[in-house]
């Protein structure tokens, strides 16, 4: 979930990593804040902000080069519950500012993280994506817990649905960071995280297309040809429990990474390219025969597909690279295992496969951000920095 990150760039040597920010919820739980409420402890942006920015300082110390906001889980319907609309979107704009006021930030960029639909469920379902209508099709009564549509005329016309109410869904809570002019100029990147099912990435695609074409009436157009500064770039990430991407099929097993490829960068008419895909929350162990898979398909893509025509030049994605500590959580009991890492030992294991990939990425990626999640702390970061800074 949330984090902070390093970026690895293209240069005249090869490409470079950017380091980016560990997990807020679980460094702030470490630290002793209450991380029990619904929010997991995003809560603190109204009742005690100067731990939120203690926490965004702590990893730019140790290193970070992209911080993220404390908003992954945060909506304006959770808020509401105890606040007015206007204190809310205040609450949540207030998050940008206080990422962008971290120690050194002047050099860093600030990335709005976002979970997905299943964040924001009891028990959480960001590693399942069990989605109940219109998001998905788990019916409440039914026995069969599954993400998969069946593939009938209905099933489709249901995950259409699916696709369309995930879209505004994502696309509302975007809006209230966009119709503020000074909350969204500090915006550098929006990371859409953990999202666990296909149909969500689509919709989130269709979200940025939106957010788009809203924003293109919004504000004014520079006609430099070039890209418009409330034009964000965006990565969609996902988990891989066990290796495996949550995505059911209906005929059994889960999708494959060409899958998910396809899902996250097929034209589509009326949504946006991500300008960054790849892994976070997901055992390091996993890396070894993930990250392979990721340079291969996207190969196989790129020799079937063509870049979106209103992008001009053809684009490579970013690789975002951003596994857990180590542990493994329960979404019932909200409790962690024990680690198989130590910081050094983590950082040397998740560096080393950023740097695998760069080295072997057959031309196919812009670059890679790479960083922690969940249990990958101060530590983990600040050893993870000096890895990647090895020669």
């Amino acid at each position: 979930m949330g984090g902070e990150a390093r970026e690895v760039d293209e240069g005249s040597e090869g490409k470079e990593s950017q380091d980016r920010e560990g997990g807020q919820g679980t460094t702030l739980e470490a630290l002793g804040c209450d991380v029990s409420g619904p929010m997991w402890g995003s809560d603190l942006l109204s009742s005690d902000p100067s731990v939120i920015g203690n926490v965004h300082n702590g990893f730019a110390s140790a290193g970070a080069d992209i911080i993220e906001t404390a908003t992954y889980q945060m909506t304006l319907p959770a808020l509401m519950a105890d606040h007015t609309r206007q204190q809310s979107e205040g609450i949540m704009r207030s998050a940008v500012q206080i990422a962008s006021e971290a120690d050194g930030t002047s050099s860093r960029q600030v990335a709005l993280s976002l979970g997905p639909f299943g964040a924001t469920l009891r028990p959480g379902q960001e590693y399942a994506g069990i989605y109940p209508p219109p998001y998905g099709p788990a019916l409440p009564s039914s026995t069969e817990r599954t993400n998969a549509f069946p593939t009938t005329a209905d099933g489709q016309g249901a995950q259409q649905n699916a696709v369309e109410a995930l879209a505004q869904l994502h696309l509302e809570r975007l809006l209230v960071f966009a119709e503020d002019e000074d909350t969204w100029r500090k915006v550098d990147w929006v990371a859409f995280e953990t999202v666990p099912v296909l149909h969500e990435v689509r919709g989130i695609r269709l979200a940025m297309g939106k957010l788009h074409e809203e924003l293109s009436r919004r504000y004014e157009q520079s006609g430099s040809g070039g890209r418009e500064w409330w034009d964000k770039r965006f990565w969609i990430t996902c988990p891989f429990p066990d290796g495996s991407h949550p995505q059911l099929l209906p005929a059994g097993g889960h999708a494959t990474v060409d899958d998910l490829l396809s899902a996250l960068l097929s034209p589509n008419p009326g949504t946006r390219n991500p300008d960054g895909i790849g892994i976070n929350c997901t055992h390091p162990s996993h890396l070894v025969h993930l990250l392979p898979a990721f340079t291969d398909g996207l190969s196989r893509l790129n020799a079937t597909v063509h870049p979106e025509p209103d992008r001009g030049e053809e684009r490579k994605p970013w690789f975002v690279l951003y596994p857990d500590g180590g542990a493994t959580y329960d979404v019932v009991s909200r409790t962690w295992t024990t680690r198989s890492f130590g910081p050094e030992g983590w950082a040397r294991e998740v560096a080393s496969a950023a740097k695998e990939l760069v080295r072997v990425d057959g031309g196919v990626w812009g670059g890679v951000i790479v960083g922690g999640c969940c249990k990958a702390g101060f530590e983990e970061i600040g050893a993870l920095r000096t890895e990647l800074d090895r020669a």
